[in-house]
Order: structure tokens, then C-alpha cells, then sequence
């Protein structure tokens, strides 16, 4: 059995209407542009990433993809850079089965499955997956800058990993050369964005710094945007003030989107089931898209500009790193399991970590590049295709210029005291100079917390937790089953943490509901 499925919006090849040539066929999903941010035909695609696997890095956009090489018999599978547009591939020797879809394979395997418990604890404890795996042992992804090659006549899989990003040379560069540089470079990311649109734009404008530097330099291009304030964590009553002050001086139109107190309950499982399950920390997109008053406009997005420019914590010592890094992760997010569990859960969750940290070999701008694609890729970007159904998303970091160039700066330059406010100066000295929430004691400011649960969604997460599977495999004991039930009683608490916890019992049971009959116990 030989089956793809690629079936999703802007498709360019699909199994059914391949690109066929001499040699290839090349099923296709999704948008691709060169660096200029400008279409390319797809012949050039071809040739392109056939010839050398490190030219995929050239390439932007939102695509993912099969090469099948019909005189050696070999099926390629590709996606970009950040794996936003997923592949999900099981092979067993005999049955190929590749879609976009994780529900397609699963459903046509024609076999009982079994659980990656190694997967779950990732999700319980650092609330995203790592690697390649899924939530089954026999279904596997494309993790960050992987290449998978089938042959189908030797029956193996070869997976190659492309981190060239990270071996780019440390250049010796002062602040003020730093700072000069990545203005010029938000510019021109923002300029491939916008290039020959007169749409309105639309984007997030928080109180921080990284939209802030979009909106400079958007409006240093002579453009303007709606944009758009919510609390997308605990945050703060001050958000929208803060925004405010930047949207005025601007000139620009600004909305503050409040949570409704049931946008949970209403969406979460509605959302789950459209992200494939993988998705489960930026459920507000998918409220967002229903908020928003203006539609197919172009939407200017910010992910990872304060991991980018600002860097991460990272300890001199390898092992340091990775330890102070785990423990920060887990948090106390698995404290309901059952105490026979807890050490298992935490053990796998600590090897599949060392495991995705020697990819990157323990280098700092490796271990950032980990934390930026490893985190947000089964989150936030899952997030993202869903919401870009709607919208033209860019995501103005992302453009391989301006990516690429913090690997190759002296690591912790960014990290010096208000580089990224003198960045923002260097486009827009008065946008620069107006206060933000990074400098802000959030400790005297009035939260406004969205874990507030209504008696609706309590009764959903008891549900869950009653759920006859969860039970049956005895992850949860009878009295934290209890405790946890008494605690959500308290509809009116605002623990975080129990916010977070309720969300993965939540999937979980879900997920578990959903495919119990393709799962073999």
C-alpha cells in the first residue's frame, strides 16, 4: 500500500494532481518563495532541493512535501524551515502511508497502534513534544531542519538532520554596529512582507518590544495597520495602556480583545480536533479569527523576536544547562500524577531533552535555535496554519536574513541593558523612548488573569477526567482524581497551574476518546 494525502488550502501537487517529470513527482502543499519574498516556479524548486538538501534553508513560506525519485525509488519528504505545515509518514516495510494529516494516517494503517509514553510525558511536563515523535510509536513527524528519505526498494529510512545554520563563523561586532544592523534588517523583512500589497495590515500590538519594532518599522515604509491588543497570559491590566501609547503616537487604529469568560470551553475542543491534536497552547487564534473585523487582509506576526534578539539563559557549563533548563521546564506541571509514575514520566521526558540538546551539540546559538523551533513548532505554528486560513500570516522574524543573522553574532551582545529600545530608536527615536512592559514591576500592577473557569468548563474538564480510558489505565489514582475534581469545584481559582494541567487532561482524554479503536491497551 502506497498512499499520500496532502489536503490542505493552496495546493500546488497533490496525489491525485502531481507534477510529474522524467524523473520525479513531486507532491506538493502550501506557498514557496525565494528570500525576496517573491513566487518561484515550482521546476526551480525542483532542481533546486533535489541537487543539495541544505537549499531548502533558502526558501520561505509555508509548505511541506514528497519528492518520489521513480528511478531509484526513493520518496523524500520536506517541509520548511519551522515545520509550520507538518508531514506525518508510517512504514513498515511493506505500507507507506504520508499525509498532512495525523488523523489520515492513523485512521488507515489498517493496524492497532501503540502509545508513546515518551511523547505524553514531553507534553505533561514540557507542554510541547520533541523530536520527531507523535503521540503513537509507529507514526513519525519531521522535526526542525530534518530531511526523511524512504527507499522503497531497500525498505529503509535514513533521516538527515541540517543544522548548517548553526556553524555560521562568530563575528566580532561592537553594539553600535549590532544595533544598526538589525534596524536595517527589520526593515527589510518587514519590506519583503509588505512588498507591492496596499492591503490594511493587520497585527498584535502588545506593551512589549518585539511588535513594537514591527510597527516601527512598518510605518518607517509609509504603512500603516489595525492593530490589536489581548491578554495572552496572565498579564497585566496595563497592557492596553501601553499599546495604546504606541498605537497613538502612530496613528493607527487599536483594539483590546477581552477573553469572554466561556472562549475556552467553546473553542478548546473544536480547536484540538482541527490542529491534529498537536496543538493545545494558543487556543486563542482560533478566537482571535473570530474577532477580528477585517478579513484576508495581511496579518504581520512576531513570534520569537524577544527569544531572537534578547537570547536565553544559558549556564556556561553543558550539563548545567541542560539541567537548570529542565527543571525550570517541568514546574511542578505533573504534581497530579500518581506517585509511581512521577520519576518514569520525569526520566523520559529528561533523555528525550538531552537527546534533542545533542542535535544542537550544546552551543549556545544551537540551544537557542533549539528552544525557538523545538517549542513553538507543535504550538504556536500549529496555531498559526489554522489561524492563516483565514489571514495571510508573515512572520516578520522568520525571514531567513534576518533569522540567520543572530547565529552568527558573538553570543549575549543582545543581552546587554536596553538594545532592544535602541533598536527601536534607531527606526523611530519616539517609539523607542515611550515606557513598555519589559521595564515594568508587574508585581504592583493589578492582574487580570484569563484562568477564570466557568461552571461549563468545569463540568468539560470533569468529564475528562472521568473519562473511562484515563481510569482503565490507572493514570490518575482515585484520590488525586478527587483532589483534582475538588479543586476545579472552585470554579473562581485562578491557579496557573491548574489552568495548564486541566488543559492536558483535557487533550489527553480527548485524544484518547477520539482513537481508542485504532489503539491497542
Amino acid at each position: 500500500m502506497f498512499l499520500i494525502s496532502i489536503n490542505k488550502r493552496n495546493v500546488l501537487g497533490t496525489a491525485n494532481n502531481p507534477i510529474k517529470s522524467a524523473r520525479f513527482d513531486l507532491f506538493i502543499q502550501g506557498t514557496i518563495r525565494n528570500s525576496c519574498f517573491e513566487a518561484i516556479s515550482l521546476s526551480f524548486f525542483l532542481s533546486e532541493i533535489t541537487r543539495s538538501i541544505e537549499n531548502l534553508n533558502n526558501f520561505i513560506g509555508n509548505f511541506c512535501g514528497v519528492i518520489h525519485d521513480k528511478k531509484k525509488n526513493i520518496l523524500t519528504l520536506f517541509t520548511d524551515r519551522n515545520a509550520v505545515n507538518q508531514l506525518y509518514y508510517f512504514y513498515d516495510g511493506e505500507n507507506l502511508i504520508v499525509s498532512s494529516s495525523l488523523d489520515y494516517v492513523i485512521r488507515n494503517c489498517n493496524q492497532k497502534l501503540t502509545l508513546d509514553w515518551t511523547t505524553w510525558s514531553d507534553m505533561f511536563i514540557f507542554h510541547h513534544i520533541h523530536g520527531s515523535r507523535t503521540y503513537l510509536n509507529e507514526i513519525k513527524t519531521l522535526s526542525m531542519g530534518e530531511i526523511v528519505k524512504i527507499n522503497l526498494s531497500k525498505k529503509t529510512v535514513t533521516s538527515i538532520q541540517n543544522y548548517q545554520i548553526l556553524n555560521q563563523p562568530i563575528i566580532s561586532k561592537t553594539r553600535e554596529v549590532v544595533i544598526s544592523e538589525i534596524a536595517e534588517l527589520s526593515k527589510k523583512s518587514v519590506q519583503k512582507a509588505i512588498r507591492a500589497s496596499n492591503d490594511q495590515f493587520q497585527m498584535m500590538l502588545s506593551g512589549g518590544l518585539d511588535t513594537r519594532l514591527i510597527a516601527a518599522s512598518l510605518h518607517s515604509l509609509n504603512k500603516s495597520s489595525i492593530t490589536y491588543t489581548i491578554n495572552t497570559d496572565v498579564g497585566s491590566s496595563t497592557e492596553e495602556d501601553f499599546a495604546k501609547l504606541v498605537s497613538q503616537e502612530l496613528g493607527w487604529q487599536n483594539f483590546f480583545i477581552p477573553y469572554s469568560e466561556n472562549w475556552y470551553s467553546n473553542y478548546i475542543l473544536e480547536y484540538f480536533v482541527q490542529s491534529n491534536f498537536e496543538s493545545w497552547f494558543h487556543p486563542w487564534f482560533k478566537y482571535l479569527t473570530d474577532m477580528l473585523p477585517i478579513n484576508n487582509s495581511p496579518y504581520l506576526l512576531g513570534i520569537d523576536g524577544d527569544a531572537l534578539i534578547r537570547g536565553s539563559y544559558t549556564p556556561s557549563k553543558k550539563t548545567t544547562l541542560a539541567n537548570a533548563y529542565f527543571d525550570w521546564s517541568k514546574a511542578n506541571h505533573f504534581g497530579l500524577f500518581v506517585d509511581r509514575f512521577e520519576n518514569q514520566i520525569e526520566l523520559a521526558s529528561q533523555q528525550s531533552f538531552f537527546q534533542e540538546l545533542k542535535k544542537t551539540f550544546f552551543h549556545e546559538q544551537g540551544f537557542l535555535y533549539y528552544r525557538i523551533n523545538s517549542r513553538d513548532r507543535r504550538n504556536i505554528y500549529q496555531a498559526c496554519r489554522i489561524f492563516s486560513e483565514k489571514h495571510k500570516m508573515i512572520n516578520i522574524f522568520h525571514d531567513p536574513e534576518f533569522f540567520n543573522y543572530f547565529f552568527g553574532l558573538p553570543f549575549g551582545i543582545t543581552k546587554e541593558k536596553n538594545i532592544h529600545e535602541d533598536i527601536i530608536k534607531k527606526i523611530n527615536p519616539l517609539l523607542g523612548n515611550l515606557p513598555s512592559t519589559s521595564n515594568y514591576d508587574r508585581s504592583k500592577v493589578k492582574k487580570t488573569p484569563i484562568t477564570k473557569f466557568t461552571k461549563e468548563t468545569v463540568q468539560l474538564l470533569i468529564n475528562a477526567l472521568e473519562n473511562e480510558i484515563i481510569l482503565s489505565l490507572n493514570i490518575l489514582d482515585s484520590k488525586k482524581v478527587t483532589l483534582l475534581k475538588e479543586n476545579l469545584l472552585r470554579y473562581d481559582q485562578k491557579s496557573i497551574s491548574l489552568f495548564i494541567n486541566s488543559q492536558i487532561y483535557l487533550l489527553f482524554s480527548t485524544w484518547l476518546s477520539t482513537y481508542k479503536d485504532f489503539i491497542s491497551f
